[in-house]
């Protein structure tokens, strides 16, 4: 899933480092929302990023339906 997602992104594009430890025991709505926050940074005008509004929506999509659950 990962793989993907990142295929998503412009290839210049620097993820930060994610310390392991810190993502134990958060939750998968938790989870959703600090990766759509990763993307805001994404200029949304690039003709390059055309995927990387989807990938948006979808975990846009995904935090909905994680808090509609209760996650």
């Amino acid at each position: 899933m990962q793989a993907q997602a990142s295929s998503l992104l412009p290839e210049d594009y620097q993820l930060p480092d994610v310390d392991q430890e810190d993502l134990e025991g958060q939750s998968a709505l938790q989870l959703l929302t600090a990766a759509e926050e990763l993307t805001r940074p994404l200029p949304a005008h690039r003709p390059d990023l055309v995927n990387g509004s989807q990938l948006v929506v979808d975990l846009c999509d995904l935090i909905r339906e994680a808090r509609d659950l209760g996650c």
